[in-house]
């Protein structure tokens, strides 16, 4: 899946893949992104650490995660580095100039737009990444699946074979027996018949 990815070599994807370990332990995409560190926090956050705040993600996938989106950034006429750029243009259009927080911190700066836009364009990739993993465990699983369940029919079926052949063997076997049986009264019966007779 990784391979794929623009700007995504060997020492970041297999970053990424080591921290999230098995996919489906991840129910919802909303739990690979909150610990990737990609969610979104309540009014558009998104998250870092803060003082009296919980950072509860794995830091070694949000790193990777980081040294991706600087790869992007650096190829912006990747897949991601186009998404990047679009992001950019649409929280400037929302955004249009910077703002004074009444802190005196300023906001929506051009550095500032470039850190949302490269954390937004994270939260699509994180939740692109869930749905392709997702689906190839699918499909893996249907490969495993299908042939243990032929290998069962089959077993199946080739023990039934044993039981109907061992049933007819019985079944030949007492008809064996029974004509034996009737031929040894036949000739007890002569003998009798003999016996009398002298």
């Amino acid at each position: 899946i990784l391979s794929g990815v623009t700007g995504c070599g060997t020492r970041i994807g297999a970053r990424l893949v080591v921290a999230i370990g098995d996919i489906r332990r991840f129910e919802t995409k909303a739990k690979l992104k909150a610990f990737c560190g990609v969610h979104v926090l309540a009014g558009g956050r998104f998250p870092r650490r803060r003082s009296g705040e919980v950072a509860n993600w794995h830091p070694d996938a949000r790193q990777a995660l980081y040294l991706l989106m600087e790869q992007w950034n650096r190829r912006p006429n990747s897949e991601w580095g186009l998404k990047l750029r679009e992001y950019k243009v649409k929280l400037r259009a929302k955004h249009p100039e910077p703002e004074i927080m009444e802190s005196g911190k300023k906001r929506y700066t051009d550095g500032h737009i470039h850190k949302m836009a490269l954390w937004r364009t994270a939260t699509k990739f994180v939740e692109w990444l869930f749905r392709e993993w997702r689906k190839l465990e699918r499909e893996r699983t249907e490969r495993t699946t299908l042939p243990v369940a032929a290998a069962t029919a089959a077993s199946s079926h080739d023990s039934a074979a044993s039981v109907g052949q061992l049933a007819r063997g019985a079944c030949a076997s007492f008809s064996s027996q029974a004509s034996a049986a009737s031929l040894s009264l036949a000739r007890c019966g002569a003998a009798t018949r003999n016996s009398a007779s002298v």
